[in-house]
């Protein structure tokens, strides 16, 4: 009998081992940290929650969002919010980040004058879509350290996690890797917007507002972005094209 215990011990070890070691293998899956279990799934593309990345494999570990849908209130069109976040994935996935970016919009814009509304929203969706190569990821390759990039701000450092914990009411400092949820994700971002009142700063629609407003954000974490600026600006015109801001 021991020696059956011990055969099985042995065996649930090296399972384990390879799981951690090449994850395409199992069909389970724990988050880097060890802080949500999930499933492992070949992209993000079908993935209503956090898409971890995971090292030595191309793979993810998908983690479902439970949490329930907020009401969407039509703050953008369905249409332009599919121009510019091309990786937001099959429908039902799109569906759950149209719904979370919705109910951000409504914070960013809010007490917003109507006709500054589209460039304020171009500018903030631009950012959101450069940060996450449109919504295709909230993770990042980094797994060295647990204030490791995440989220649409890209936040890292210990400081910077505190200062969103204390906007969302949500400790991140225990739980960090909840950042990658895009619920959470999205909506700190607008959280942070609106309370340092960047509505104002990108309203009237200036490239170099938009630059001023990129480097405050990316200054939050001390590290910068690993977005070029190339990008981040390719973005801004997408999001004015696709929303047909006027100037």
């Amino acid at each position: 009998m021991k020696g059956l215990v011990s055969i099985m011990k042995y065996f649930l070890v090296l399972v384990l081992s390879i799981c951690f070691n090449n994850y395409s293998l199992c069909d389970t899956c724990i988050s880097p940290l060890g802080q949500f279990k999930g499933e492992i799934q070949s992209s993000s593309y079908l993935c209503i929650g956090a898409s971890f990345n995971l090292l030595n494999t191309n793979n993810i570990c998908c983690v479902v969002d439970l949490n329930p849908l907020p009401k969407v209130q039509n703050m953008t069109k369905w249409e332009f919010f599919k121009e510019i976040f091309e990786n937001s994935g099959d429908q039902q996935r799109t569906e759950y980040l149209y719904a979370h970016t919705d109910a951000a919009l409504y914070i960013v814009l809010l007490n917003s004058p109507l006709d500054k509304r589209c460039r304020i929203k171009a500018a903030f969706l631009a950012i959101a879509a450069a940060e996450t190569n449109g919504y295709q990821t909230f993770d990042s390759l980094v797994f060295d350290n647990i204030f490791k990039p995440r989220g649409i701000l890209r936040v890292r450092n210990s400081t910077s996690y505190t200062t969103i914990s204390k906007l969302s009411n949500i400790d991140y400092i225990k739980t960090p890797e909840k950042m990658i949820f895009p619920s959470d994700a999205i909506k700190s971002a607008s959280k942070f917007w609106e309370a340092h009142g960047l509505s104002v700063a990108v309203e009237d629609g200036y490239a170099y507002n938009y630059e001023k407003v990129v480097n405050y954000l990316n200054s939050m974490n001390g590290s910068g972005s690993s977005v070029s600026w190339e990008e981040k600006f390719r973005r801004l015109a997408i999001s004015n094209r696709a929303l047909k801001c006027m100037w």
